[in-house]
């Protein structure tokens, strides 16, 4: 079972999200990015990636990473990508809401485009 390690989950999300959320800037900040984490139960230890993984309940901080210039959110389950939500809908909002994000088969309900 993975251990919870929210410093490393967000330390990651900080390097990678700049990338896919801000792709066309060479240069990218902390400070212009906000940040969000919370812990999620997820049905096996697969988190939200699916797959073959053991059965077990298992807990995972998910973390977004959002710039509001660019209407983009990038949403990590531990420290793997899950997907990039572009132009959020009220769904997404309302998952975020209830600390409870898509998996990521299920992550087109989210927004105009979804880059997996």
């Amino acid at each position: 079972m993975r251990s919870i390690d929210p410093l490393n989950d967000i330390s990651f999300a900080m390097h990678d999200a700049p990338q896919r959320i801000l792709p066309d800037k060479d240069h990218v900040r902390v400070r212009d990015m906000d940040y969000m984490l919370f812990c999620q139960m997820w049905g096996s230890t697969a988190l939200g990636f699916g797959g073959i993984a053991g059965q077990a309940m298992t807990v995972a901080c998910t973390v977004l990473v959002t710039t509001q210039s660019q209407n983009r959110v990038a949403v990590y389950f531990g420290t793997r990508h899950a997907y990039t939500v572009i132009k959020p809908n009220q769904t997404f909002y309302e998952d975020i809401k209830n600390r409870h994000m898509k998996r990521v088969a299920d992550a087109d309900a989210y927004g105009e485009e979804v880059i997996k």
